[in-house]
């Protein structure tokens, strides 16, 4: 934290549910010392782990002692920049790695070329269910395995496994 003199550390560490971490971090914002996390989650399993946000957002806010998720809704409304994810191809990465840290303006540049708008700035509003389902079709937790909501035939096949 600048100014302060302790550190404060997130992890996102392998999670065996969704077969890698959870997140892609967005950005960090700080308000009266106060951190906050923006993640994107990790492909559609974590997605789905994470109860399917709408704006796809997991969001992180640091209470002094230890990281809290909070509703996109207690996010300060000031926070509208993404950050820290940078979007490049192979040819860029010699201006990527000579830049320590990388500015805000930079981030936006590479950004910039993105589809989605969810990756380029903070979205307060949810996006169209239909686009949430094309993005990542829902899937439930049912004894280790990740199956539809309600498929009988998985969970049949499931529990004669587990017996």
């Amino acid at each position: 934290m600048p100014g302060a003199i302790q550190s404060i550390t997130w992890k996102d560490e392998y999670d065996k549910a969704v077969g890698g971490s959870n997140f892609n971090l967005l950005a960090l914002h700080i308000l009266k010392s106060t951190p906050y996390i923006v993640a994107k989650p990790n492909l559609c399993l974590s997605y789905n782990k994470w109860g399917r946000p709408n704006s796809p957002y997991v969001i992180f806010k640091h209470d002094g002692s230890q990281w809290q998720r909070i509703p996109l809704s207690e996010l300060p409304v000031e926070f509208k920049e993404i950050n820290l994810a940078v979007v490049f191809t192979k040819a860029d990465e010699k201006v990527i790695t000579s830049q320590s840290p990388m500015s805000v303006e930079l981030v936006k540049k590479f950004n910039a070329g993105l589809a989605s708008p969810e990756s380029k700035t903070i979205l307060r509003e949810p996006l169209p269910i239909a686009q949430i389902n094309q993005m990542c079709e829902e899937r439930v937790l049912y004894k280790g395995s990740w199956i539809l909501p309600d498929d009988p035939i998985a969970r049949k096949m499931i529990d004669q496994r587990t017996k």
